[in-house]
């Protein structure tokens, strides 16, 4: 079976996730985080943070700049 990155995170994140979407990953700090619908704004400052966007779209706001990133893109 050829897996996808997409598939592989899907299935561990399905298999591991909290209450909120969280999956921890054995690797200190690294998450998998996984939204079925879309969410309200969230306020929340993370530290260094590296992000994936692997399926859908993600905004972020950095004072008066606001970023979009789709499926494929990293931020």
């Amino acid at each position: 079976m050829n897996s996808t990155l997409l598939d592989c995170v899907r299935r561990f994140a399905d298999a591991q996730a909290d209450a909120y979407g969280v999956a921890r990953t054995p690797i200190a700090g690294l998450f998998a985080i996984r939204a079925t619908s879309p969410s309200e704004m969230q306020y929340a400052i993370s530290k260094p943070l590296v992000a994936l966007v692997l399926q859908g779209g993600k905004r972020v706001t950095a004072g008066n700049a606001t970023f979009d990133f789709g499926a494929g893109d990293s931020c």
